[in-house]
C-alpha cells in the first residue's frame, strides 16, 4: 500500500509459487479436494504436483483418491 492509500496486487497462474519451505505435493491433492479446479483451468506445474502428490498418497498406503 502506498501513502496514497493506493494497493497493487498481481497474479501469476502459470508459474508454481515460490515457498520459503518447500510443500509436500500431497498438500496440493488435498486443497484440490476442498477447492476443485477442472483440470483445464489447471496449470502444468500443478498437474504434476497433483500427479506427484497422488503417487505419494498412494505409496504410503492412505487411499485418499483424487477427485
Amino acid at each position: 500500500m502506498t501513502e496514497q492509500g493506493i494497493t497493487n496486487a498481481e497474479y501469476n497462474y502459470d508459474n508454481e509459487p515460490e515457498w520459503d519451505t518447500p510443500i509436500d505435493p500431497a498438500a496440493y491433492v488435498e486443497d484440490q479436494e476442498f477447492f476443485p479446479r477442472d483440470i483445464s483451468a489447471q496449470p502444468q506445474w500443478l498437474r504434476q504436483r497433483l500427479a506427484e502428490g497422488q503417487a505419494h498418497i498412494e505409496a504410503s498406503g492412505n487411499k485418499r483418491r483424487r477427485r
